[in-house]
């Protein structure tokens, strides 16, 4: 896909505007091989390159077998992480129970999306970042840590 981009001229905003990706450094790890394209940008990338998904190396490994609702979310690269993730320098002790559970159910192919719920106070940050370190790895796209106070909204 790089090869094609580049013999057209086009920067990763080019293709990005074209495709409809919010983010021209998705298309980067694409071509680099970080991370892999959802149907929909495979389609529109093979639309707008005027070649087959296979010329553009663009065929996920399991598409020659019927893709599960789920696959995008699947590992498909071993090795190290680049998540980036808080680092505490306290230990995590007393939740591994609960932890457990919860990548048990993340790796299930029909759960796509798994909230912690509880009061204020008792750990559900701590818990899903704990999640998040030990699930590294075993996502197409990575793992991302968003803290949502950046998302408050001011008071009036």
């Amino acid at each position: 896909m790089r090869k094609e981009r580049e013999n057209r001229g086009w920067t990763h905003k080019d293709v990005a505007d074209q495709i409809g990706l919010p983010d021209p450094h998705t298309l980067g790890r694409w071509e680099r091989g970080v991370s892999f394209p959802q149907p929909h940008y495979r389609q529109a990338l093979g639309r707008i390159f005027e070649k087959t998904l296979e010329e553009l190396g663009l065929l996920h490994p399991s598409a020659y077998e019927e893709e599960q609702p789920s696959s995008q979310f699947r590992k498909i690269r071993e090795g190290k992480s680049s998540a980036r993730l808080p680092y505490f320098f306290t230990s995590f002790i007393g939740r591994d129970h609960e932890v457990a559970m919860a990548c048990e159910q993340l790796r299930r192919p029909d759960v796509r999306l798994l909230v912690l719920l509880g009061t204020g106070g008792i750990g559900k940050t701590r818990v899903a970042i704990q999640i998040a370190m030990q699930m590294r790895g075993e996502f197409v796209d990575d793992i991302c840590f968003i803290p949502l106070l950046h998302f408050a909204i001011p008071p009036r």
